[in-house]
């Protein structure tokens, strides 16, 4: 059976890469070869995945909240409780995606299914496909162009074709970020349409950390500069393309499991 990993990863602070594992977006695992069956005009963008290897690997921590971290955050419950303790754990082989699911697959899987979209997309005019677009009068183009899409251009003189170009390129600069704003069903629903399921989450740690008990994915030390959290200076809000800090992947070549946003599990 292949897993997803459904949901918008969202971004994660220095307090262990499973502390925060549930969220908004999307990611997917596999054990198989199914195929999605729906009948759709949008074809589902390519989808790579790691195979993560059976065997055991260090699940949860004994750690504490030495530092203050649950009020720095503003969490309401403490820390690191609900991972104690550290223990072994196996799992049969598994896939994974190797990065978060896009917009752009969301978005095929939103049209194919007729599934209600984020409320964002609404907001920034990226629902609407190519066709829908094209075919709506110039005047009501004109009228997105301004009050959804929102475009920073003089849009008054725009010929169809120019209105046309201008909000598909602002669609498509989207269209390589992390999908989020689902709720778990409509991961769940995404994962099955793909022919796949969400993962554990025991599957989603050890994708996460290897097998050797690292906090992070890239070892035991934080590093705000290689991973999508807003902690680092420059960085907006810790939310960005796909696979954007590649120096933050885990040992499995899973990226953003430390960043960006955050995923839903089974």
């Amino acid at each position: 059976m292949t897993v997803l990993d459904s949901g918008v990863r969202k971004m994660r602070n220095n307090v262990g890469i499973f502390t925060l594992v549930l969220g908004a977006v999307l990611l997917c695992a596999a054990c198989g070869k199914e195929k999605a069956t729906s009948q759709t005009s949008i074809a589902l963008p390519a989808v790579d995945m790691e195979t993560i290897p059976a065997g055991e690997f260090v699940r949860g921590s004994d750690a504490t909240d030495t530092e203050g971290l649950q009020q720095r955050y503003g969490f309401a419950a403490p820390l690191f409780l609900d991972e104690h303790p550290k223990h072994a754990v196996t799992l049969p082989a598994f896939q994974i995606d190797t990065y978060e699911v896009t917009n752009a697959q969301y978005k095929a899987f939103v049209h194919a299914t007729q599934r209600v979209p984020p409320q964002i997309w609404n907001e920034m005019g990226y629902v609407f496909t190519e066709d829908q677009l094209q075919k709506k009068e110039e005047a009501e183009l004109r009228t997105l162009a301004t009050d959804v899409f929102r475009l920073d251009m003089d849009t008054r003189t725009m010929s169809k074709d120019a209105l046309l170009a201008a909000m598909i390129k602002q669609q498509q600069a989207f269209d390589n970020y992390p999908a989020g704003g689902m709720t778990w069903f409509d991961a769940y629903a995404f994962c099955a349409w793909r022919g796949a399921r969400l993962p554990s989450e025991a599957e989603w740690e050890k994708a996460a950390r290897g097998a050797d008990g690292r906090e992070y994915p890239w070892g035991n030390n934080w590093d705000p500069k290689i991973a999508g959290t807003g902690d680092d200076v420059g960085q907006d809000e810790g939310f960005s393309p796909v696979g954007s800090f590649p120096k933050s992947a885990s040992p499995y070549g899973v990226h953003d499991m430390a960043g960006n946003v955050w995923e839903w599990v089974q």
